[in-house]
């Protein structure tokens, strides 16, 4: 099942390139290095999410006999189930892959291994909270940037359940002047091929002949729907919608400005209501500054991202690792969306892109996302020995790099 993983996972990168520079522009990084994916099936009810969310704490805080405690800057807990021991130590592999078996200075975050029914493994390595002298753990918030694309999809997928719109509506509906409404579909916004540019990586283009005043609102994000939308209507498209597939933020944007516009509420407001909440999400949030408690660890950086509103719909969400399990595993077992919607989402092949994930390969879904100073990444493994797989990923950027792509080497060849 790996033998093509990495030339899929380039082809996904020429793919996405938009991806790839990541939210260069406004975030100043460099995104991680592949593109993105999620994942269906689970036979647990998570509609006690109180149940639930109980229950991943508790595999969260395993008995201390599997916890390794290195240097005080280093935690490592791992399942002693013998059933996934192999599983185990190709994690271990991963976190130590150098001749002395010291866990790499170069890893600084949260990576986990988890299955439908427990946590297999968790490493929290070289990277404290804001206090810096608590090492991180699965409730440290962090920005997940694009990963944010999963959970505006997800509330879009919502409304087309009530009956509020279909994935065949076109955007004149929402946006009776823009002169390409009536060729460009919810389902071109959510698949990425809308033909949209991308307001986010192609700025000059997007925002071409924006005046200083609207840059400096830009940049303070107090830069009004209206002007975004002015400029949307000015752009031309870059292809036909439907016949090609290009990473573009600015569709997962507009989606945002529809869930608005149906619902008469904020993004933030509809999305805590209809996504967090329903999932047992208590530490994710929508909009928000000042709740990550992730250490920014980057002496060349200063502050954190602040561009909420620009960016709402495609990055903006703040989360930490035990709040993303709980969405990935009811959003993979058909408890989040209705089984016809849930369905949706899978609908792909492989190397196309819907609803904020990535298919790289048969049952294989990715996505990743970043600001100017952290880094998300997510997958998820269909597996007929364990069920669903669930990697994360969470990091500052400064002095590390993403290891998803050794983790999902090792552990697509066990599975």
């Amino acid at each position: 099942m790996n033998i093509k993983l990495v030339m899929l996972i380039a082809m996904t990168m020429l793919i996405f390139t938009g991806c790839q520079d990541g939210d260069k522009d406004l975030s100043g990084s460099e995104s991680i290095s592949v593109s993105e994916d999620a994942i269906s099936g689970l036979n647990s009810d998570l509609n006690d999410n109180d149940t639930d969310k109980e229950a991943i704490e508790d595999e969260i805080n395993d008995d201390e006999s599997c916890v390794n405690h290195i240097d005080n800057c280093c935690e490592i807990i791992k399942s002693d189930e013998e059933k996934y021991v192999d599983l185990v130590t190709a994690m271990n592999d991963v976190c130590t892959m150098n001749e002395t078996l010291t866990y790499l200075d170069d890893i600084h975050g949260i990576l986990m291994l988890a299955s439908d029914d427990e946590m297999i493994y968790e490493a929290y390595l070289n990277s404290y909270e804001t206090d810096g002298i608590t090492l991180v753990s699965a409730n440290t918030t962090y920005e997940i940037g694009s990963v944010t694309k999963q959970f505006t999809a997800a509330s879009i997928l919502k409304l087309v359940e009530e009956g509020e719109l279909s994935l065949d509506d076109t955007l004149d509906r929402f946006f009776p002047e823009y002169s390409y409404g009536s060729q460009i579909t919810i389902d071109n916004l959510l698949r990425m091929q809308s033909g949209i540019p991308d307001y986010i990586n192609d700025m000059d283009r997007f925002f071409y002949g924006i005046t200083s005043e609207e840059e400096s609102d830009m940049y303070n994000d107090k830069l009004t729907d209206e002007v975004f939308l002015y400029y949307l209507y000015l752009n031309d498209l870059e292809f036909e919608p439907g016949m090609e597939t290009k990473y573009s933020n600015t569709n997962y944007h507009i989606l945002a400005l529809i869930i608005e516009q149906l619902t008469g509420k904020s993004y933030a407001e509809y999305i805590g209501e209809n996504i967090f909440s329903e999932c047992g999400m208590s530490n994710s949030s929508s909009q928000t500054i000042g709740d990550v408690t992730s250490s920014i660890d980057n002496a060349g950086q200063d502050g954190y991202f602040t561009l909420q509103n620009f960016t709402r719909g495609a990055m903006d969400i703040h989360s930490n690792a035990k709040d993303l399990l709980l969405f990935e595993k009811a959003l993979f077992n058909g408890n989040l969306l209705s089984e016809e919607m849930t369905e949706y989402l899978f609908e792909m092949e492989i190397g196309d892109y819907n609803c904020g994930w990535i298919k790289i390969e048969e049952g294989i879904y990715y996505h990743t996302g970043s600001t100017i100073n952290y880094s998300c990444v997510v997958c998820v493994i269909k597996s007929e020995e364990f069920g669903n797989i669930y990697m994360l990923q969470l990091y500052p950027n400064k002095n590390s790099r993403s290891y998803m792509d050794a983790m999902m080497d090792k552990v697509i060849s066990l599975l």
